[in-house]
This record gives C-alpha cells, structure tokens and sequence, in this order.
C-alpha cells in the first residue's frame, strides 16, 4: 500500500496559467526530496493521474505491488534501484508468483505492466533514471481468446474434474429412481451420449474453449494425426486449438 504522502516541501507545482489543471501544470522538485518511488507515486496521484475513483484504486494496488516487490528484492524503494532488470524480475514475479499463491492471469500482468509503464515514464521525464526509462523495452504478454487453464485452476482442481468426467463414461446417464431398481442395476437412460459429455469436458478443460464454440464442433473439423481443433469462435473467426493426443482421440468414440 502506498501511504506516505508527499507535501509541498516535497514538490511545488507552478501552474502555466490560471485556465490549466493540474494535469498541464509544471512541476518543479525541490532539492532535498526523498527520491524513493513510494513519494514519486503518491506525487503521481497528486499531480499527474485524472481518471475515476474506481480506475486510481486499481492503478495504487498494482503500483503499491511493485514498491513492495522493489522493497523485497532490493531493500530498498529507491528511485535509482529500478533498473531494466529489476523490471523484468517483476514481470517474471507476476507470472510465476513463486510465495505459494495461484499466478496472475496474463491479462492482469499486462494491466499492472501498463501502469507501470506510463508511471516510470512520467517519472523519467521529470528526473531520468541513471540506466533510462526501466519499462521502455518491456514488453507485454500476448494474449489469446482462451482461458488460460493453468492459471484458472490449480493441478489438483484440474485432476478433479477430468476424474469426474470419466466417470459420465461409465457411471452417468443411469435412472435416478434408486427405489424401483433398489435390488438390481439401475438402467441407463435412453439417448444419454456418456462419451460425448465427457469429451466437452475434456475440451472446455485442456483448451480453454468458450462454450458456445464447443457447440458447434464437428467430427470433419478434428484433425486426428495433429491433434488440432478447429471451430468457429465468438465474431465468426476460425480459430484452432492444440490439444493433447489423447483429447483428439476421445472425439473417435463420440
């Protein structure tokens, strides 16, 4: 969290003209200003940043996340201890996140980085960085129209539900009236497709797939030797999905 406040004595703003917010205005720093990046963000707020409440809260937490990584890695939040490196140290942090918790979702990572980047950049501008802009070169990650599974549930949930779905297989679609077939098998029920629920949730797990694309696959569209999908997505786009081996090869038994 970032709770030091920058004053006055900090860091004077001189407005251009009378007209102009504080958005346009020139910002002068004064000599002896803590140069630590937890006082540049609060600045930031104060100063630069315009958008809604609700926008400047999610932009604090992720900014607020970054000083408390720098403060982990480095000891420090000094504005000349960010570097290049340390950037993509963080980057790798958000995707890994090694401290036992799930990874952020790429997309997340992308609107933390983003942040980042237009803060170290306002930052840069007032008082350079010694090695430069650290989130010049920085990249974001590229982003699909699938879920990213292993982000969305751990291995163990993962495990769970595929050790449901074979179940349907071989246990599902039975008569729910335990009392008439108390001493006997209970039927299956007629047109129950035992195979075919549990390949949709063989795809919707190891692809990622929208529901509404797994509706519309067709037996022609599974390529059987290279283990590819391919559907009709959301805005009439073809898209192609990989899958495992043995995914592809449930779809025979349909």
């Amino acid at each position: 969290m970032l709770t030091m406040k920058t004053t006055e004595k900090d860091m004077q703003i001189i407005e251009q003209n009378t007209t102009r917010n504080k958005s346009g205005a020139l910002i002068e720093i004064k000599k002896g200003f803590p140069d630590r990046i937890s006082l540049w963000a609060d600045a930031y707020f104060e100063f630069e940043v315009t958008t809604g409440e609700a926008s400047r809260k999610v932009q604090k937490r992720d900014l607020g996340l970054f000083v408390e990584f720098m403060m982990t890695e480095e000891g420090s939040d000094a504005r000349v201890k960010w570097t290049p490196r340390l950037s993509k140290t963080f980057k790798d942090y958000l995707k890994n996140n090694e401290n036992g918790k799930k990874p952020y979702m790429d997309r997340t990572v992308n609107r933390t980085l983003a942040h980042l980047k237009t803060f170290a950049k306002w930052v840069h501008k007032l008082r350079p960085f010694p090695l430069g802009d650290p989130m010049a070169k920085m990249k974001l990650l590229p982003v699909g129209s699938g879920l990213e599974v292993e982000r969305a549930i751990s291995a163990k949930e993962r495990r769970r539900i595929l050790d449901a779905a074979d179940f349907l297989a071989e246990e599902g679609g039975m008569s729910k009236d335990r009392n008439r077939f108390r001493t006997k098998t209970r039927p299956r029920r007629k047109g129950y497709r035992g195979y075919r629920n549990r390949s949709i949730v063989y795809v919707l797990i190891e692809t990622g797939m929208r529901r509404a694309a797994v509706t519309k696959i067709d037996l022609k569209d599974v390529d059987f030797k290279r283990h590819i999908i391919k559907v009709e997505e959301k805005g009439g786009l073809d898209h192609a999905y990989q899958t495992a081996g043995k995914e592809s090869r449930r779809f025979r038994r349909i």
